[in-house]
């Protein structure tokens, strides 16, 4: 795994320049180091597999942090992760590249491991960062394309930058575009089912080759942008991922840290006690919990609530699903007691004299907005996020599902193009009819005038005003 470290155009070693503007204080003696060009004027770069070379950031100034030399500069809880540029060995540029260095003092003390994380990748996706597929694109769909080694201080992980971002940024950035433009129904009709297609893909590769993920939510997930401008949903941070035998195999180890809002029961049945569970279910779990994420943002965003202070009731962080510890129980019984639910939200608006009453953090948001779930996605959601893992789809299932309901909607959007071009035709043709009938009232005009010795002339004549007097005689 190990590069080779080379510095064009002089011979000019890597240092090791301390972070010094890590927020994490990390459990040992020696300051986070990342590598970086020797000296000013000096340029480093290292070389990685299949001819991509990564130019490293230039030497930090005196007293200087990382941010004062890289722009593009993001913490996580054992490093740093920097946007660098990429070329190839003839220099031309490749784009960029997120570099993720990982302290290995900081990795054992929180119990990371790096091994899993890197050989779940190897299982997904080979390591090159100029690779490309038989239709030119990434070699796998959904997978970046990436690289890792190890100097013995850090583990670095190199993978192609997104320019899209996260899921989590990228979604609100779309939904707000969307929502100013008056063309919500797009984020469900087009946008939400292609990229949670392009989800469930990759976690079916992913449990294809043996490899659970763990740690799947929005921010886990970046869009990078296609040759047609369109966006790819790309999977990253495998750091909880394991390597199983089975579909059914049992994990649970320290090292698997799951985000609290995407956890399943058993998850969190397994932090309690420490008894495994399914990683196969769990990771179905997580893909329920962001589909409704996805479902739900639009109306969050449009309906966030004043109290009057200026502070919202609904964070703008992983908005459905931080609003309430409840949120699945609250959802899944919409599936089982829809009536007993709209009962008690018309109960409460009357008690509050029609005004929506103050907010509770145990509330169901749908009854509190009125949100009717779409119907074609109630079937997913409820076998998402059931409890009993056997009633849960498999990613399989899930992705079959999603691929009907695509088809459904490419055929009523076909439905909806036919009635377009009927309407059009019909319009056509009542405004041949008309344009006739015209025609033909203005021969009959013509034959009259001409019993009658008249001149006709054409609208835009100026003796059509005289016409028109002669028209209004009775001629």
């Amino acid at each position: 795994m190990a590069a080779e470290i080379v510095a064009p155009p002089a011979p000019v070693a890597i240092v090791m320049a301390p972070v010094l503007d890590h927020p994490v204080e990390f459990l040992h003696d020696n300051p986070m180091r990342v590598p970086t060009a020797a000296g000013a004027g000096t340029v480093a770069q290292l070389n990685l597999l299949g001819g991509a070379v990564v130019t490293m950031p230039p030497a930090l100034p005196a007293g200087g942090v990382l941010a004062d030399v890289v722009a593009d500069t993001q913490f996580c809880r054992c490093g740093v992760v920097l946007r660098l540029p990429l070329s190839d060995a003839d220099g031309t540029s490749r784009g960029d590249v997120a570099f993720k260095v990982l302290d290995k003092a900081a990795m054992a003390n929180e119990g990371d491991r790096s091994v899993e994380e890197i050989a779940s990748m190897e299982a997904l996706a080979p390591r090159g960062l100029l690779l490309e597929g038989a239709d030119g694109g990434r070699p796998v769909a959904g997978v970046p394309r990436w690289d890792c080694f190890d100097d013995g201080v850090n583990v670095y992980i190199v993978t192609e930058w997104a320019a899209g971002g996260s899921l989590s940024s990228w979604a609100r950035r779309v939904v707000r575009e969307l929502t100013a433009a008056d063309r919500v129904a797009e984020w469900y009709s087009v946008h939400l089912p292609r990229l949670y297609y392009q989800l469930c893909a990759a976690v079916e590769h992913m449990h294809a080759h043996c490899v659970v993920h763990l740690d799947l939510d929005p921010k886990n997930m970046v869009m990078a942008e296609a040759a047609d401008g369109s966006f790819d949903l790309l999977v990253i941070d495998f750091g909880s991922s394991r390597r199983v035998a089975s579909e059914h195999a049992l994990v649970g180890d320290k090292g698997i840290k799951f985000k609290l809002r995407y956890m399943s029961p058993q998850v969190a049945t397994y932090y309690h006690t420490g008894v495994p569970f399914e990683g196969a279910p769990a990771d179905v779990f997580c893909l329920g919990a962001i589909l409704w994420w996805l479902l739900s943002l639009p109306i969050c965003l449009m309906r966030r609530e004043d109290d009057g202070t200026g502070r919202k009731h609904v964070p703008v962080d992983d908005v459905a699903l931080d609003m309430t510890r409840h949120w699945r129980d609250n959802l899944l019984s919409h599936f089982t007691d829809g009536d007993a639910h709209a009962a008690r939200a018309e109960a409460a608006l009357a008690a509050a004299g029609g005004a929506l009453p103050p907010y509770k953090a145990s509330e169901c948001m749908c009854c509190r907005w009125d949100f009717d779930i779409p119907t074609v996605w109630r079937q997913a959601l409820y076998n998402c996020l059931v409890d009993d893992t056997r009633r849960r789809f498999t990613v399989g299932q899930l992705r079959e599902h999603i691929e009907g309901i695509l088809g459904a909607l490419v055929r009523e959007a076909a439905v909806a193009d036919d009635a377009a071009v009927e309407e059009a035709v019909a319009a056509d043709d009542a405004e041949a009819a008309e344009a006739a009938a015209a025609a033909a009232a203005a021969e009959a005009m013509a034959a009259k005038a001409a019993a009658a010795g008249l001149e006709v002339v054409a609208e835009d004549d100026p003796a059509a005003d005289a016409f028109a007097g002669v028209h209004e005689l009775g001629v």
